[in-house]
């Protein structure tokens, strides 16, 4: 059976493209049972000339209603919402996990048309490398900026898939751990208004 996407269609308004001020992602990190070091983000902005599914009312294949399947690691991290007539969907929706940045971090899109009354349709696939397609940090990085086109490939069940989808990618990288003893210096500012006081004696 198809995977079903959350049924909010339509276009995100004041949607954030600076990723430091996004915090966490809606979905929650995913997390492997394994390889527990990196977390990395990915933010899938939009797609465009994506394969027709739907007929209009002549018979011809003219729109889809697309949404994307992201995996990570062959681990389910979430979807997108789906987009309802079009071929160029803005979906601007971020997903996150965490990984293994030592080794091959295999990521997949896996595109789907929308049907309310029947199985969802294939419309191919994305598939990557994490670790050599991300940026090393996302604090006030933009996402159009720091983003690229991947081209989407076709499928067994989709063998006529085109189009392309725009992604930006970024690993998080933690700090090192600190020996059992030992304090990390923080680089931390504060501001301290004072409103009043009383009793001063002169220095």
């Amino acid at each position: 059976t198809s995977p079903r996407p959350r049924r909010n269609s339509g276009s995100r308004m004041g949607f954030l493209h600076t990723l430091g001020s996004l915090g966490a992602s809606p979905q929650g990190p995913a997390r492997p049972k394994r390889g527990l070091t990196e977390t990395l983000r990915i933010c899938v902005l939009r797609g465009e000339d994506l394969v027709a599914k739907d007929r209009n009312i002549l018979g011809a294949k003219t729109a889809s209603d697309p949404y994307a399947v992201v995996y990570v690691n062959n681990v389910r991290v979430g979807q997108t919402k789906h987009m309802n007539q079009t071929l160029s969907p803005e979906w601007n929706d971020v997903f996150e996990a965490v990984v293994d940045v030592s080794k091959p971090v295999p990521v997949k899109l896996q595109l789907f048309d929308y049907d309310m009354s029947r199985a969802d349709d294939p419309m191919g696939e994305v598939t990557l490398d994490a670790t050599k397609e991300s940026e090393v940090a996302w604090k006030n990085m933009d996402s159009d900026s720091f983003s690229r086109w991947f081209n989407v490939r076709p499928t067994r069940k989709c063998k006529n898939a085109t189009g392309r989808v725009r992604l930006a990618l970024f690993i998080r990288q933690r700090p090192p751990p600190m020996p059992a003893g030992h304090f990390r210096e923080v680089d931390a500012r504060w501001a301290v208004r004072v409103h009043a006081a009383r009793g001063l004696r002169y220095a």
